[in-house]
């Protein structure tokens, strides 16, 4: 994995010298042989820890065997869900503190069908005791719609 790194660390390291470089030259005359050099001299710089006898390896570097990307599909699809939630939620506290209602939390539960549509299922409040339960409630219905499941808590 370290090695990994490092050949990243490369590539990056030369696309920026390389876009230094090509900044400098003056002419346009000879921008495709320059063009050329560069490209060369990336590759010679990628190729380096591979032609350098030896010490770079990809251990550590385990991919799934052919085919079996399903655990690494499911890990993304989590993620994402995750992220949208989050967003949802946050767009929804924007929206209740801008009506005046005072919401401690939101939580957002959403789900990714087969097809990759997105709906959201349920939607969960807490506000603090002195904010208005049916203002919030009706915020909450005006921007997700009528056939979501809503919940109001009260925290004590």
């Amino acid at each position: 994995m370290e090695a990994l790194k490092k050949l990243v660390a490369v590539s990056c390291f030369l696309a920026v010298g390389i876009s230094m470089l090509d900044m400098l030259c003056p002419e346009k005359k000879f921008e495709k042989q320059i063009r050329l050099i560069f490209s060369l001299f990336f590759l010679i710089g990628l190729a380096a820890p591979f032609l350098s006898g030896g010490n770079f390896s990809f251990e550590g570097f385990d991919l799934p065997k052919e085919g079996d990307f399903s655990s690494v599909q499911d890990s993304l699809k989590e993620d994402y869900k995750s992220a949208i939630e989050k967003n949802i939620s946050s767009a929804l506290l924007e929206k209740l503190k801008a009506s005046g209602v005072n919401a401690d939390k939101i939580s957002t539960k959403v789900n990714i069908s087969d097809d990759n549509s997105i709906s959201i299922s349920e939607i969960e409040v807490e506000l603090s005791q002195n904010s208005d339960k049916q203002k919030a409630f009706d915020v909450i219905k005006n921007e997700v719609g009528e056939n979501i499941r809503v919940a109001i808590n009260l925290r004590e």
